[in-house]
């Protein structure tokens, strides 16, 4: 899954918690997020109207209290250029912050990761711009 964009007035918290519901019910331990957590900052001309949190900081506390929690389930995750805009303004990497403050979200870098499932079977998370 990516771009749930947490700092959007157009991100669907509902859904989110809906889907990590049905992952905990299935069983599913881990979940691969490609990117786009936070809608970061100044994308596009009048990107700021479409914002409920106007900073790094508030960005980063909106994932880590709403982005959803669930006991067993780790959440993977890269950051991708939305993401990746707190740091071209603000020299902030949310993907490490989001990290240190949320022990359930492991982080993989920027824009891409290898994530060797089996010793045959690998996962290529990419956010391209």
């Amino acid at each position: 899954m990516g771009d749930t964009q947490i700092g959007s007035k157009y991100t669907q918290l509902t859904h989110l918690h809906s889907f990590y519901d049905i992952c905990k019910k299935e069983g599913i331990t881990d979940v691969y997020h490609t990117g786009d957590i936070t809608d970061g900052l100044k994308m596009r001309t009048g990107h700021e109207y479409e914002l409920y949190e106007h900073s790094a900081d508030g960005q980063l506390e909106a994932v880590v209290n709403c982005y959803p929690q669930r006991a067993g389930i780790t959440t993977h995750f890269i950051t991708g250029n939305h993401d990746a805009s707190l740091y071209k303004h603000v020299g902030y990497d949310i993907g490490k912050a989001i990290a240190r403050d949320r022990s359930d979200m492991n982080y993989l870098g920027r824009d891409c990761a290898i994530v060797n499932l089996t010793p045959n079977c690998k996962l290529e998370l990419r956010h391209p711009w």
